[in-house]
């Protein structure tokens, strides 16, 4: 199974969904399994 790092955890929720939302982005520029952890929520919940 693959592993992936977990979301920094960030006291300051905008700066938290920002991160997020970077990652989410990132993952699926890599256009990898990532895009359903993504589409889950998991990265982007605002």
């Amino acid at each position: 199974t693959l592993q992936y790092e977990p979301t920094l955890v960030v006291k300051n929720k905008d700066i938290q969904k920002l991160i997020n939302l970077s990652s989410c982005i990132h993952y699926l520029q890599l256009g990898c399994a990532m895009t359903a952890y993504c589409n889950e929520g998991k990265h982007t919940k605002f």
